[in-house]
């Protein structure tokens, strides 16, 4: 048997439902909940209490006392505000500011993203309105805990879609903020890790937010790559390798680990782009690791070089680009003696 709060939600998540699927929002004008003899009950809803329908929930004594306390109400769930919020519940499509804050100011957030009905709720308020959006943003207090929550997640996830670059630092703000440990348990869960990876998506546009991101998740880099779950995070991190300094800094960290399967991704990855990288501080610091730690890598690197004899030459001038070159001599010396001779010729 569902439980009378669990029913509530359900109650509140169909009428949010119907509003949108139904003739022109007919139950914004409707005194939802307010009367237990409304006609609102005969909608062809019985299904949601087991057969009973709405009107019977209402009447549950219990049920009328817990969502009573969302609405500061003595009457119903609704009676606390009236029809301003029955209206605000049922019309999500009409919100304005005042409505928007009035009705999360009765509503547990927490609570609500964490339970099913609760979290589809919260997922259509904040699809309907530009404001009433902002206003969850930020009062969800604990986003790490709803990215690992089997409902949680979905409303996680909903809210990347459009977020804003503060909307994602608040969220990354308190992934920082987490221990170590409890940072690995959310990266390896299976919930976690698929939240992980949708926000690391997000951040392509953000590489300041990135940045903060991908520093705490160094500290972690070692277990995660030996996780079956977790890897997959680093994996996301791959996949939006790039040239930038953020990115740079997580690449150095995965080729630290000396993981063969992700050392090999990354080396085959940046084909085409060792030349480029290695002009650039961060980037010939990610190409003299790529030589160092992988032949594949060495061999990449060293091919693109000698494709142009003038690149290659102004590379060994480079302020950078000469300390990527003398790494290659001397890993081609030892590793590959035909691919040293061909660079070292290239070079007089």
């Amino acid at each position: 048997m569902t439980c009378p709060i669990g029913m509530g939600l359900r109650v509140l998540s169909i009428l949010i439902k119907l509003d949108h699927f139904s003739a022109n929002g007919f139950l914004g004008n409707a005194r939802v909940f307010d009367d237990p003899a409304a006609s609102v009950y005969d909608l062809g809803m019985a299904d949601i209490n087991d057969g009973s329908g709405p009107n019977s929930i209402y009447q549950d004594m219990y049920v009328n006392h817990e969502l009573n306390a969302a609405t500061s109400g003595n009457n119903g769930p609704c009676s606390g505000t009236g029809n301003s919020l029955s209206n605000s519940v049922a019309s999500p499509s009409s919100y304005d500011d005042q409505s928007s804050k009035q009705l999360l100011n009765k509503l547990d957030v927490d609570m609500l993203a964490t339970d099913q009905y609760g979290s589809q709720i919260l997922r259509s308020l904040s699809q309907s309105n530009g404001t009433m959006r902002k206003e969850i943003t930020e009062r969800v207090p604990n986003y790490p805990h709803l990215m690992e929550d089997q409902h949680g997640s979905h409303l996680f996830q909903r809210h990347l879609e459009g977020s804003t670059k503060n909307e994602l630092e608040l969220i990354v703000n308190q992934i920082a903020s987490l221990n170590q440990d409890k940072l690995l348990s959310l990266a390896v869960d299976n919930q976690g890790s698929n939240s992980f990876q949708r926000l690391i998506k997000h951040l392509k546009k953000s590489p300041r937010v990135a940045s903060m991101l991908t520093s705490s998740l160094s500290t972690i880099f070692s277990e995660l790559v030996i996780h079956r779950t977790g890897r997959h995070v680093i994996k996301q991190c791959l996949n939006l390798l790039g040239m930038s300094q953020t990115r740079n800094c997580v690449v150095q960290h995965v080729l630290k680990l000396q993981n063969q399967e992700l050392t090999d991704k990354i080396c085959n990855k940046l084909r085409g782009h060792y030349t480029d990288l290695s002009s650039k501080k961060g980037g010939s610091h990610v190409v003299e690791k790529c030589i160092t730690y992988s032949q594949k890598g060495m061999k990449y690197a060293v091919e693109e070089f000698l494709e142009n004899g003038r690149t290659l030459s102004q590379l060994a001038r480079d302020q950078y680009g000469n300390y990527v070159i003398q790494r290659a001599l001397k890993a081609t010396k030892v590793e590959d003696r035909e691919q040293y001779r061909r660079l070292a010729t290239a070079l007089l």
